[in-house]
């Protein structure tokens, strides 16, 4: 079965250029792949679809280990819709699918589900159980099966080969510039906003909560300056907000609320926001009382400003 990325049964495109695997993060090397699919569908007059496994197959193989997603499922389709790809979806995966033989996992899964042409792969591509199976395993199988292999070449940042694992490191100690540099991309957030309890509105600096997937990995706690979507117009300046509130001593629960500012007023309540993470400002810490913390907050929009060009 294979699913579109509403989670709705559909009918895998058949006969085109393929590439399945975890993307995520559609970084460098995904971002790769993907130029090298729509390349080859351009030259063999064919159609293109990418396939991601979801769960993760982290989170079904090693339940027991914490494991955080760098995107959602509904901000990866907002990444992927921009590539222009004929088709995305999701493969399910699930213990029994991962049991699969190399062998197995391509004539009875991806020979009968996609009667692929041409299937694109990263350069360290593996597959089948215990990703017992290689590159030149699916070559061979290709031969079986009728389809061609394309390998990309690993692509380096800084000397070394981009990874999700670099980024999601960058991203954990607030390092906005290399996140952007091994994405392609800025950091970026969507999520409605929910109700918090108005604080910020009283202390003048209004702030929208937004409720994102317990999932979903977030920069380190603290301050960022940020540029901030609503229904995909313009975007407006922000200061966003990552952590517990120690000022009022909120410590149970992470927020993430940002502040549109330079007179922004609109209700934004149950409205889905695209926050454009771009750099780290401060610290989070407590404040001795509410004056001291809304200076400080007013010291944060004019550096927000400063870091915000373009």
């Amino acid at each position: 079965m294979i699913l579109n990325l509403e989670n709705t049964p559909v009918k895998a495109p058949q006969k085109g250029v393929i590439s399945l695997g975890c993307f995520d993060g559609i970084h460098l090397g995904h971002q790769k792949i993907i130029s090298v699919m729509k390349a080859q569908a351009r030259k063999n007059h064919l159609r293109t679809a990418l396939y991601v496994f979801f769960p993760h197959p982290l989170r079904i193989l090693k339940p027991e280990r914490p494991f955080q997603r760098l995107f959602s499922i509904g901000e990866l389709k907002h990444i992927l819709e921009s590539y222009s790809l004929d088709f995305f979806g999701m493969i399910p995966f699930s213990r029994d699918f991962s049991r699969l033989s190399p062998k197995e996992f391509v004539h009875s899964f991806i020979v009968p589900q996609f009667q692929p042409k041409i299937i694109v792969v990263g350069y360290d591509f593996s597959f089948g159980h215990h990703r017992e199976g290689n590159i030149s395993d699916l070559e061979a199988f290709g031969k079986e099966g009728g389809f061609k292999v394309v390998r990309t070449p690993v692509q380096v940042v800084d000397g070394k080969p981009v990874s999700t694992s670099r980024i999601k490191e960058a991203l954990s100690s607030g390092q906005m510039e290399e996140v952007r540099q091994l994405s392609g991309r800025r950091f970026f957030l969507m999520a409605p906003v929910v109700e918090g309890q108005g604080r910020g509105r009283k202390l003048g600096y209004p702030t929208a909560n937004l409720l994102l997937p317990k999932d979903k990995l977030l920069p380190k706690k603290g301050v960022y300056s940020a540029r901030v979507w609503l229904r995909e117009a313009k975007s407006h300046p922000a200061v966003l907000n990552i952590g517990y509130k120690p000022t009022f001593g909120d410590s149970r629960e992470m927020t993430v609320e940002v502040h549109l500012i330079k007179g922004f007023f609109e209700n934004l309540y149950h409205q889905t926001l695209r926050v454009e993470i771009r750099s780290f400002l401060r610290e989070e810490r407590a404040f001795k009382n509410s004056d001291e913390l809304k200076a400080q907050i007013q010291q944060d929009v004019e550096l927000a400003l400063n870091n915000l060009p373009g």
